[in-house]
């Protein structure tokens, strides 16, 4: 059996090429419905993200990529097909959407495409992996200025889109799950440090928190807890050792976000939590779920019921806006997914491919914890926490279904299930 260090047809990612190759048909897809007509105008939209992963990919190809043999992973493949077949299902079944649909497949595959080629990139040269963790978490801290200036100074209401210079945030609340997944990463790294070398991972989980506690995410706080909860398990009792630094970060980024005006009543985490907290005790107990969860468990349950009338085949691919137009209350705004990946893969691929689908990101995640846990390398550990805030998230929000948030879990996904590059390594 080669080691984790030796190249070979079964351990060299070699599924870039077929990934290219769905790259390609979804790229040709969308092109055809144009030239026959019936897309809409959002269907030319096509993010920079996907000519960057297209780009990895020929650049991966260029350096002699050798496919992997299909015997080396037969049971995945099984499972990609069933997944696959229940895709082209999903969206043949109804055509309602079908230019949205037709885009969104081509986004998703190419995010799916981009995993593949971060992993192999991560695996040609010395300290690629961390440079990705570091871009992971530089990227929200970037953007700080720019949604400031979009809500503050651009008459645009932080709830709304974020347009403004191209920021790739549907609404701030999105901003605020990039935002708990950077601070998942940073505490992987300061766990992999002495308590006495904290300081500019203090100063960071500080900058990162106020701009979460300032968005006003509460999906935010459940992902920070559940890469929390994980940390432990990756590295043991000595990276306990980084929680002080980083619980007074999180508070000092509370106190740092309260001088920031809030321009919408949506936005504010403290703001939004004072007067739930002086609420008295039989008025906060006579709160009903539905109320504390936003309204997502009345979606959820319309959700369900959908699913089970069409539990075979789902109710196909992105066609949830147009199921939820008819089914809310006229007051209710018009969702485009049900704020749970569980629920919006069994919608759109009913059980027999969503069931696949849950089972085969389940199985990757299992598979990226055995590598961090036998390869426990910092920006390793970093990017799984990272991982698995992401996944906590999905839960109640729609992080696998918008393009910022696809992104990164397709980065995480790509460094945690790639292998260690070979002491010295260059590409």
């Amino acid at each position: 059996m080669p080691s984790d260090t030796t190249r070979s047809p079964a351990t060299d990612a070699g599924w870039p090429p077929a990934a290219l190759a769905m790259v390609a048909a979804a790229t040709t897809l969308v092109s055809l419905g144009l030239m026959i007509g019936g897309l809409t105008e959002t269907a030319l939209a096509i993010p920079l993200a996907q000519y960057l992963c297209i780009t990895v990919l020929l650049y991966s190809l260029a350096l002699g990529m050798r496919p992997v043999p299909a015997t080396v992973a037969w049971p995945w493949l099984a499972l990609a097909a069933i997944v696959v077949t229940a895709f082209v299902a999903g969206i043949l079944s109804d055509g309602v959407y079908r230019g949205s649909a037709l885009r969104r497949l081509q986004i998703v595959v190419s995010y799916i495409a981009l995993a593949p080629a971060v992993a192999w990139l991560a695996a040609r040269r010395d300290g690629t992996r961390h440079a990705f963790v570091l871009a992971l978490i530089a990227g929200p801290l970037l953007h700080i200025p720019l949604v400031l200036a979009a809500a503050l100074f651009e008459d645009r209401l932080g709830y709304g889109p974020l347009l403004v210079i191209n920021i790739p945030y549907f609404h701030v609340r999105l901003w605020g799950v990039v935002l708990a997944a950077a601070l998942a990463a940073t505490l992987g790294l300061m766990a992999c440090r002495p308590p006495s070398r904290q300081a500019v991972g203090f100063a960071v989980t500080a900058v990162l928190s106020a701009a979460l506690f300032w968005s006003g995410s509460r999906v935010g706080l459940l992902g920070l807890v559940a890469a929390i909860l994980l940390l432990p398990l990756l590295t043991g009792r000595k990276g306990l050792g980084a929680l002080p630094a980083f619980a007074a970060g999180l508070l000092l980024g509370i106190l740092l976000s309260l001088p920031v005006p809030i321009p919408d009543p949506n936005l504010g985490f403290v703001e939004n939590f004072m007067p739930a907290a002086e609420m008295p005790a039989a008025e906060m107990a006579a709160l009903s779920p539905d109320a504390v969860l936003s309204g997502r468990l009345t979606l959820w349950v319309m959700t369900w019921e959908q699913i089970l009338k069409a539990p075979l085949v789902g109710n196909g691919f992105e066609q949830f806006a147009f199921f939820h137009e008819n089914a809310r209350a006229p007051d209710i705004p018009i969702f485009w997914h049900p704020h749970n990946a569980v629920l919006q893969f069994l919608f759109d691929f009913g059980f027999v491919g969503g069931t696949a689908l849950i089972v085969l990101l389940l199985a990757l995640w299992i598979r990226a914890l055995r590598l961090t846990l036998r390869h426990p390398e910092p920006a390793r550990i970093a990017a799984h926490l990272a991982l698995t805030a992401l996944a906590a998230m999905s839960l109640v929000e729609g992080v696998l279904y918008y393009e910022a948030t696809l992104l990164v879990v397709a980065l995480c996904f790509g460094l945690t299930l790639g292998r260690p590059a070979a002491p010295g390594a260059r590409a």
